[in-house]
């Protein structure tokens, strides 16, 4: 949706290609990590659950 131009920024103009470049490092960096490190917590829960 982004890179065709659908997401809007300041002004309700669409948003620059510097700026979707930037945010897609940023989720790779950050988001992305937080989701893998929780959903790994959960499966360990899942096992210690299942061992029981």
């Amino acid at each position: 949706m982004a890179a065709k131009g659908l997401v809007l920024g300041k002004g309700r103009r669409p948003e620059e290609v510097s700026t979707l470049c930037t945010d897609r490092a940023r989720i790779s960096r950050h988001i992305r990590m937080l989701v893998q490190a929780d959903q790994q917590a959960a499966i360990a829960w899942l096992a210690d659950c299942l061992s029981l």
